[in-house]
Parts: structure tokens; sequence; C-alpha cells
């Protein structure tokens, strides 16, 4: 990475203070009294700022190492070598700190702090002893780099007139190699070869776009985000060759690659789609719901308040308790007994276990005065646990999940059970007509009801 130098009158700064950690990315980090992470072991060329460098080279038979110091002055030198390089230089002052012992260079005249003398393109300070450096200030008076053409393009890289991936080619290369935009570009162009499809660890992928979508005149598009500058998520749709894509962010030039930034673009839109909507999964059921092919828990456990059956369906599965929340069942032990108003089922494959935390199930509905609570519920009839049960019922939210009530028809050990248990004067005869679950219905109700006193199946 190239640091940029801070620029004072004619001089370039480099900064020991403040830099150090850019300019020797070697160092694992700084030295003290009780860590040597920031001691030099050989000749250390630091990195270029605005084309100067400085090389440390310790001596071999030195005592005390050269280093990066935990405080300010960083730079501590006790021997060995200090080399400045780069163009035309003509002038260096230093900034140091309460020691400084220069005892030598190989042109020019040091006086005090400042050294000049012609210019030259290296510039050999030998260390004497202890010689602290926060910074140095190097004058010259090299020729400034010409100013790079403007790239000549058809778009101008926004919304409404994008740059085509010739366009960002032409801005990569005028940009120059390791160089890359302030500004963020919209850039559009078809897929023609994907390197790394979007994933969910990464969240990111890679791949080349053109103008025509064929894989010759590629713009590449590096380590770029999903829509809406979000991460990919599993569900999203997958890019493919041929889509054809608008990326927005920062473009850049790798040795000779055009391509954005990595991580500093994303797809603003996808043949047209710019929202990062889910695409819903596929759901696969392993019973239907009849009564020859019931649901079994795993399929109710799928289902979600927007794919919920609208008619009655059969479920099938092994009462293992009941249930006290969405994902925890009674223990059924004198501290936390189980109730009446519910069993859960568990698959008819499934392990059955007596202790119940996070245990995968279907919580079902029991409700009073009906022959469903008196006869499956585990409170009074522990011996039900284990025991399979066939349930006709409603596919509703219980538990805050997936659950079965308004029961009509249950098939346990043998026995049909469709009706209620105890039912009041007032409500079995007068003409009214009531579901099993005791609960006054109209005419039109479908389905097993008691309508003066007697079981009926109202179709």
């Amino acid at each position: 990475m190239l640091i940029s130098g801070s620029m004072f009158a004619q001089g370039v700064v480099i900064d020991f203070d403040s830099d150090y950690a850019t300019l020797f990315p070697s160092l694992v980090g700084v030295s003290s009294n009780d860590s040597h992470d920031g001691d030099f072991t050989g000749a250390t060329t630091s990195t270029a700022v605005s084309g100067y460098t400085v090389t440390i080279t310790p001596a071999e038979d030195a005592k005390t190492p050269s280093r990066i110091w935990g405080t300010s002055p960083r730079l501590r030198m006790y021997s060995g070598t200090f080399t400045v390089s780069g163009s035309n230089i003509t002038n260096i002052e230093f900034n140091t700190g309460s020691s400084f012992n220069i005892a030598g260079v190989n042109t020019g005249e040091l006086s005090g702090k400042v050294w000049t003398g012609s210019a030259t393109n290296e510039v050999v300070f030998t260390i004497e002893k202890n010689t602290q450096l926060k910074s140095i200030t190097i004058n010259g008076n090299a020729q400034p780099e010409p100013e790079p053409e403007p790239a000549v393009t058809t778009g101008q890289g926004t919304l409404a007139s994008p740059y085509t991936c010739a366009d960002a080619i032409a801005v990569a290369n005028a940009l120059g190699a390791g160089n890359t935009s302030t500004d963020k570009y919209y850039i559009k162009g078809k897929i023609s070869t994907v390197t790394y499809e979007f994933d969910v660890e990464h969240g990111t992928a890679t791949f080349n776009i053109s103008d025509n979508g064929q894989a010759a005149n590629e713009f590449t598009c590096y380590g770029v985000y999903y829509l809406e500058n979000k991460s990919w998520a599993e569900g999203n749709k997958q890019i493919a060759v041929g889509d054809e894509v608008i990326v927005y962010g920062n473009i850049t030039l790798y040795n000779t690659t055009a391509e954005t930034a990595s991580k500093k673009a994303y797809i603003y839109s996808l043949n047209g789609q710019t929202q990062n909507e889910v695409q819903p999964q596929p759901v696969n059921f392993t019973g239907d719901g009849s009564q020859s092919n019931p649901y079994l828990v795993s399929d109710v456990r799928q289902m979600t308040e927007d794919i919920y059956p609208s008619d009655y369906v059969w479920v099938k599965g092994i009462i293992i308790g009941s249930a006290s929340s969405a994902t925890a069942l009674h223990a059924g032990t004198e501290e936390d007994a189980d109730v009446a108003s519910n069993i859960a089922i568990i698959n008819t494959n499934a392990t059955t276990r007596a202790s119940a935390t996070d245990i995968e199930f279907t919580p079902i509905q029991l409700a009073a005065n009906t022959e469903f609570r008196s006869k499956l519920n585990v409170l009074d009839n522990p011996a039900n646990k284990g025991k399979e049960v066939l349930l006709y019922g409603k596919i509703e939210k219980y538990f805050n999940t997936a659950g079965v009530k308004d029961l009509q028809t249950a098939i346990f050990e043998g026995e049909t059970i469709t009706g209620i248990t105890n039912i009041t004067a007032d409500k079995a005869f007068n003409g009214a007509i009531y579901n099993v679950a005791g609960q006054r219905v109209n005419a039109g109700y479908k389905g097993l009801v008691i309508m003066n006193g007697k079981k009926v199946v109202n179709k």
C-alpha cells in the first residue's frame, strides 16, 4: 500500500512516528523493554512515499538493534546506515529526539540537522550511536509526472448514462496500475464468464461482463456484493452467464486487469431487479394429508401460515407428552406435571424420549369437554405416551408454531373418537348446532356437529 506523503513547501515528509506501520509492514509490531517486535534484523526498505524510500541497515555486530520504538521518537538507530533514495535529492531535514549522532554521509554536507548537496538519487548516512528520528523532509527538483490523459467514454458512469464495459476498461487504463478511482460509477453489461458464484460464506461473487455477453473485451466484477449492497443469502437468485447487470462501485487497474475494487462494488440491478428478494424454497411433504397418506410431524413443521391447508387434514404421530411452548414439553414430573389441554406428537420413526426440551414435535389442541381430551391427554392417561395416533383437524398457529386444532376425528388404539363427552341440555336442544369443541355454529358449518344431542355429519 502506498501512503501519500505530506507536502510542506517543496518537501516530502516521511513520518516515522505516525506512519511506521505502513512504512515497514514487515515488522510485526513495536519494540519495548519486553518486546522485540519492532526490531530490524536486516536491511529493510520502507514503502515509497511520493517516490522516496528509506533503508535501515543495522551493523552486523550491533549490540543494540535498530528498531521502531513504542513511543516517540519511533525510529531509533544505534549503528549501521540510514539511506534515503529517490529522484534528484537536494535537501534533507531531520526532525529528531534528544539524541542525534550521524558520523558521516557519502555525499554533500550535513550541517546540524540539515543535509544539502547536488541533486542525487541516494544519500547514505552512517550512524555512530543512539539516533532518534521522528520524521524527515526531503526536497528535490524532480520533474512532476505528467497527468494521465482522461479516458474517452460513451457513457457518463451515472445510472441514467452508465459506462459500457469498454468505457470502464478505458477508465481503469487511464488510472494506471495499482490506482483506484475516487468516485463510484455505474457499469452495464452482460455476464460473460463466472469465476466464483455467490455463496453464504463470502456473500460476494467474481464474474466478468462484456458489452455483447461474449468472453472477450471483458471487465471484471471482483468481489462484488449482491443487490442493495448486501451479502448474498440462501434463497437469493444466483447469477448466470447471459444475465444483464448494472454494477456500481470503484474502478481499479490490477496489474493489467480492469476491474471493480474488491468489496467496494455491488450489483445494482440483475435482469432489471433491484431489490434483494429471497426466492421461496419448494416444500416437499412426505404425506398429502389424506387418511391413507397423512402428514407427518416433519411435514407440519415445514408449514408456514401462508401455506396452511384450508381444509381439514389427517396427521399421524407418536404421542410424547404435553407441550409447554413451541420447543419444550412438560417433564411429566410432580414439579412439572403434564397438562390435559394438549398433546405433543413426534414422527412415527422418531425415538420416543421421556424428558423433553428442544424436541421437534407438533402440538395438538384437545378441546375441553371432548372425548379427544378425556381419552388422549397424558395427564390422566400417562400410558398414552409412546403410542401412535391418527388425527383429523385443522393446521393452525398454536404455541407460535404450526399445530393442529379443531379436531374432528382421532383414531387411537383401534378406536375412532369423534364426539363430546359432556354436553349441557341448553346446547343439545332447541335447534342449536355445535361443533365437537362445544362451540355454537351456523347451519352452513361443514363436518361433524351436534344437533339436538346427536352427532351428525353436516355436508
